[in-house]
């Protein structure tokens, strides 16, 4: 699983994130409005050759019956925790406690203007989830796909490709496809190579963009797409 972040420009506040509950509909129990955009976190269903696709977060609706615990929390956690590593010049996909979840509870807990949110110290602050996070600015509107239906449906369409360009200029793109896991999914490169290399995808290549590196399977070479 991962988290996705859509960049909503010229609005630091996320109102319209906040306010429009339509706008970019991601599986709805997981949306989370800071950092002047919207966070979802999403599922990669693989299964052989190129089946599967990008899903609704397996197994998350036992979450709260099973353990009090909110989907959005995860990804506002998630969220914190990358910001987090960001923020001091880390590693945003190798979380560290020191940097962030106890400099976030000494902060809270010592003379915080607000008052105390509980349940942002049972499961909501830095650390508490650490889901990678895909960054994929103004560009990823695209990639907010809708969840109106069942909640374990699949997204399959080449069309609806997966997050292929992550982070600033897509540097972030190889280290958050290791830590999500995906680097032997085939249909997920499937998909992006299709998305990145084929004019008639409908891709837009970000400005300034002009490769992504991706990490291989086991045995296998990494490999470099670049703009056609």
């Amino acid at each position: 699983m991962w988290v996705l972040f859509t960049d909503l420009s010229k609005d630091p506040d996320s109102k319209e994130c906040i306010e429009n509950s339509t706008f970019s509909t991601g599986p709805p129990d997981s949306k989370y409005c800071a950092d002047g955009g919207i966070y979802y976190t999403y599922n990669f269903w693989e299964q052989k050759g190129e089946g599967g696709g990008v899903g609704w977060p397996y197994g998350a609706d036992k979450l709260k019956p099973n353990a009090g615990i909110e989907l959005k929390w995860v990804t506002e956690a998630s969220a914190k925790s990358y910001r987090a590593m960001k923020a001091s010049g880390q590693d945003p996909f190798k979380f560290n406690q020191t940097s962030g979840t106890n400099q976030f509870l000494a902060t809270a807990f010592t003379g915080g203007e607000r008052t105390p949110n509980l349940s942002e110290y049972a499961g909501r602050f830095p650390g508490s989830w650490t889901l990678p996070v895909c960054d994929t600015s103004t560009w990823g509107k695209k990639w907010n796909w809708d969840y109106t239906g069942e909640k374990n449906d699949v997204r399959e369409s080449v069309d609806t490709h997966p997050p292929c360009l992550c982070g600033p200029q897509g540097l972030e793109t190889y280290d958050w496809a290791k830590a999500a896991g995906l680097s032997g999914f085939e249909t997920f490169w499937h998909r992006c190579n299709t998305a990145l290399r084929e004019t008639s995808s409908g891709f837009e290549w970000p400005e300034g963009v002009t490769f992504v590196n991706y990490p291989a399977d086991t045995g296998n070479k990494d490999f470099t797409v670049h703009k056609p």
